[in-house]
């Protein structure tokens, strides 16, 4: 064999094994590999939000004791807007209640609820935020939450119970706070005084 004849084989044997080589290796029309491209990293999987359930009917009531306490004031507003958003065992919500549709049942006391007291004009909705709350069904959950009324944003505890009902789920919450803390002042007429704290009640049959 020749040296000239050598040299032709070795290269040719090389030229063979790197074609060899690289039809082993997926490579894509830009020639990156498509092995790992073909997989999502898991980040962005993660990056899926999950579905809202939005309000779909409820209603707000809330209680307010006066002084000579046997007087209590009793009101109602429409059901809040919002959405609950559910991941694993965690929700996050936010709901919106137009302070407009509260209803004492006496026009003369509602107009002044609105006008003096909450400044419905000015301040027209209150809204309830929470986030990283428990998602367990069934049972009452303390929940963190915020409230942003009169212009304040101030915490509140939440007592709520989520319960399933077909494909919807109906949640309630309870929750207590001050007029003063808001810098609402205190309603008085006729020598009757309201007590600072109020209670409420929403309730939300939520769907996605």
């Amino acid at each position: 064999m020749t040296k000239q004849t050598q040299t032709h084989q070795t290269f040719t044997s090389f030229a063979l094994g790197l074609i060899a080589a690289l039809a082993i290796i997926p490579v894509s029309s830009h020639g990156k590999n498509t092995a790992s491209a073909a997989t999502p990293p898991k980040e962005e999987a993660a990056k899926v939000a999950a579905p809202a359930l939005g309000v779909e009917s409820g209603k707000v009531e809330f209680l307010a004791i006066g002084k000579p306490s046997f007087l209590k004031v009793k009101g109602t507003g429409t059901a809040p807007k919002g959405s609950l958003t559910i991941e694993g065992d965690k929700a996050s919500g936010e709901f919106t209640f137009d302070l407009s549709t509260l209803d004492t049942g006496i026009a003369l006391r509602n107009e002044h609820m609105k006008d003096k007291y909450l400044e419905v004009g000015k301040h027209p909705t209150a809204t309830i935020r929470f986030k990283d709350a428990s998602a367990k069904e069934g049972s009452k959950q303390t929940i963190p939450a915020e409230m942003e009324l009169h212009g304040v944003k101030k915490p509140v505890t939440l007592e709520a119970t989520l319960k399933p009902e077909g494909d919807k789920k109906v949640a309630t919450a309870n929750f207590k706070f001050k007029l003063t803390d808001y810098q609402i002042e205190i309603p008085t007429h006729l020598g009757i005084t309201i007590a600072d704290e109020v209670s409420v009640t929403i309730e939300s049959t939520l769907k996605k």
